[in-house]
């Protein structure tokens, strides 16, 4: 017996009907953001509350807290160049953390107003980089209390080349 349940039967042309599910890790408190490195065959997320994020290896099984802390980060996705970006709830930034370690602000303003809380983030075909701006990072629990930056909750492009 599955223990999911699919609404439409193309889900099948992604995951096995009769799949068996893994418990890869455990002692999180509130998982966020995964995305699959497919070159280095990781999967990183984040760790909101104990603001971590981390990495779990396709290879080992094995699981590393890759930055701590995280400013609360909660949506990651990788570029064309196969680096990390974040969405910051703390600092409302979007940051990409470079190869060597260090960490780029690519947005934390719009018409010179702090974003209110950068959430979750994806890079197109072409480069463009999109996240969604909700309040989440500025409640108790997922983020650090305090009043909106923007008057409008909203989604946002950073085109190339940034």
């Amino acid at each position: 017996m599955s223990i999911y349940r699919a609404f439409h039967d193309r889900f099948h042309d992604l995951v096995v009907e009769h799949a068996a599910f893994e418990t890869l890790g455990e002692g999180f408190r509130f998982t966020e953001g995964p995305s699959w490195h497919p070159a280095e065959r990781h999967v990183t997320f984040t760790d909101i509350p104990s603001n971590r994020i981390h990495r779990w290896h396709a290879l080992s099984g094995r699981i590393e807290i890759l930055r701590e802390p995280s400013n609360l980060t909660n949506g990651t996705c990788y570029d064309a160049h196969g680096r990390l970006l974040m969405c910051e709830h703390a600092s409302s930034r979007v940051c990409r953390l470079d190869h060597d370690g260090t960490v780029t602000v690519l947005a934390d303003a719009w018409q010179g107003r702090e974003l209110n809380s950068p959430n979750d983030i994806v890079v197109d075909d072409r480069g463009g980089i999109w996240f969604t701006d909700p309040l989440y990072g500025r409640e108790s629990g997922t983020g650090v209390v305090r009043e909106p930056g923007l008057p409008f909750r909203g989604i946002f492009r950073i085109g190339p080349p940034g």
